[in-house]
């Protein structure tokens, strides 16, 4: 089941800090972004070994490792470096 909310009812949220609706959560669902890896791996001859959806597991074992949601959401770039 797909919902739809109108983007001015996020930006609201999002002012009032309701929620989740931070301002990176609302530039991201107000675009439609694609990520084209196609030039890096011609280029690079750049092969990944696994796709985002075989990783998300071992992504959400790090986001629990380092505190959980809410710490990712709130730290600095040196938290992507934290094992």
């Amino acid at each position: 089941l797909e919902k739809k909310i109108p983007l001015w009812i996020l930006k609201v949220m999002s002012a009032l800090k309701i929620g989740d609706a931070t301002p990176l959560f609302i530039n991201t669902v107000s675009k439609n972004f694609v990520l084209d890896i196609s030039k890096i791996k011609h280029k690079l001859h750049y092969a990944p070994v696994m796709d985002f959806y075989q990783r998300l597991p071992s992504i959400a074992d790090w986001v629990k490792t380092v505190g959980g949601i809410e710490v990712v959401k709130n730290a600095d770039n040196s938290l992507a470096w934290q094992l």
